[in-house]
């Protein structure tokens, strides 16, 4: 019985004892658990303190470049409004505007970059091309306005300020005034206003010499006339090849092609250009069979010449007049423009207009004094007619802007000065200006049309 109560005894202490030592064990596991989490806790806070006092100690900045080497960058803080100046090191991280990585020689003057700079190391992070720049590469037709400070780009203004950075063809920093329409260039913009341009190409341009008149045009690539008094400098153009086509009153048209390289100023001289001529072939008869008109003299300008006798002269417009002693003057006016222009004279005999003054005299001296009344009104509403013809016919004749028939027409004038404009299809447009004060006894007027050229 007493070994029985001794056997119960020791299973009580074993069991204590075990169950002591789970509890010990069970203690420690719990222990060595929570002192884990709580270093891991820790860990995480202080790594997010560092983080939180990385991100407040970089700052991004849009920089406009001003200069920028291996170790330097300089440029314009555009939000900031003033001038970003930092030393750079070989760990820079430089990139494109997509952040691909970039050599830093990517990076010119002129260009606009996010540059991300950690204020307490003094240190730039990294360069990259900003994303919100618009730009536009290599473009032609940009002209800019100094005076209202804008520049222009395919129809749309951009502002710009004093700012803005000009780079020329050579890479150093330009005026904005020298930048013209012909120029081939690269623009960068926030926000519709111009930061800066890159002259890629500079424009060629055309310099007339020797002009042997100042009544000429010069045509570019069949999208540029210019009038020679419009020619005060050379002629910009975008560097490459171009059709030039240059007409001068006189003179045998030049067209040719020519071909230039950026910057190039390309001297074409003509002094030696070809003048143009026309024969004059006169045909003249008299209102009287029986008057001979042989010994007729043609005076065209200031040359006078005898009937039959070869009229040749450089093309231009001329007063042409025909006197003969027992005919009326005969006068007209012509616009020279072909190789030859038959032409057509009948004189008045001058027995045939003193028949008629004759049958007039009676009623005129019967209202002399009524005429005598009205003479100081006169001069100014005397009707002159006029006959207004082209070679050849069929031309849109406007007086002083107004549509007023297809020549050949005749009409009345009062005494004047008129503006003539002729537009034939096929033709190129003609304009004339012609006085009537009865000091001229000149009734017609011949314009002889030039043809259009056609350009392949």
């Amino acid at each position: 019985m007493r070994k029985n109560k001794q056997y119960v005894r020791n299973i009580i202490i074993l069991l204590v004892t075990i169950l002591i030592i789970l509890m010990v064990a069970l203690f420690c596991i719990l222990q060595s658990y929570l002192g884990k989490n709580t270093k891991q806790v820790s860990t995480n806070v202080k790594q997010e303190e560092k983080l939180e006092q990385t991100i407040e100690l970089s700052e991004m900045f849009v920089v406009l470049i001003e200069k920028i080497s291996d170790d330097h960058i300089m440029g314009y803080d555009i939000h900031n409004n003033k001038i970003f100046n930092k030393t750079i090191d070989q760990t820079v991280k430089v990139s494109d505007s997509y952040g691909k990585i970039l050599p830093l020689n990517q990076i010119k003057i002129g260009d606009i970059v996010e540059v991300n700079y950690q204020e307490q190391k003094d240190r730039v992070i990294s360069i990259g091309k900003s994303a919100s720049v618009h730009s536009w590469t290599k473009i032609s037709g940009v002209t800019v306005n100094t005076e209202e400070r804008y520049v222009n780009i395919a129809g749309k203004n951009y502002t710009y300020n004093d700012d803005i950075v000009v780079v020329d063809v050579y890479g150093f920093k330009s005026n904005i005034a020298n930048i013209g329409p012909y120029d081939i260039v690269s623009v960068q913009a926030i926000d519709d206003v111009i930061w800066s341009i890159t002259i890629e190409e500079a424009s060629a341009s055309l310099n007339l010499k020797e002009l042997p008149t100042n009544n000429g045009q010069i045509e570019i690539g069949n999208s540029r006339l210019i009038t020679f008094k419009d020619v005060t400098e050379p002629i910009r153009l975008v560097p490459g090849k171009h059709k030039i086509v240059i007409k001068m009153r006189g003179y045998v048209p030049i067209a040719t092609e020519i071909e230039v390289e950026a910057g190039e100023v390309y001297e074409m001289i003509l002094q030696d250009a070809e003048i143009a001529y026309t024969t004059i072939k006169l045909n003249i008869s008299s209102t009287n069979p029986e008057y001979s008109v042989e010994d007729c003299t043609i005076k065209v300008g200031n040359q006078t010449y005898r009937y039959g006798e070869e009229i040749r002269v450089q093309q231009d417009t001329y007063k042409i007049e025909v006197t003969e002693p027992n005919h009326k003057k005969w006068v007209t006016t012509v616009y020279l423009t072909k190789d030859e222009l038959p032409l057509s004279v009948v004189l008045t005999a001058i027995e045939e207009e003193e028949e008629t003054e004759d049958e007039t005299n009676t009623s005129s001296d019967a209202s002399s004094s009524e005429s005598n009344n009205s003479n100081s009104s006169s001069s100014s509403n005397h009707m002159q007619a006029i006959t207004i013809n082209t070679d050849p016919t069929g031309a849109k004749v406007y007086i002083d802007g107004v549509l007023k028939g297809v020549t050949p027409y005749a009409l009345e004038l009062k005494n004047g000065t008129y503006k003539i404009l002729l537009e034939k299809s096929g033709y190129e447009t003609y304009s004339a200006n012609i006085l009537l004060d009865g000091s001229i006894n000149q009734d017609s007027y011949l314009y002889q049309l030039k043809e259009k050229e056609t350009t392949d």
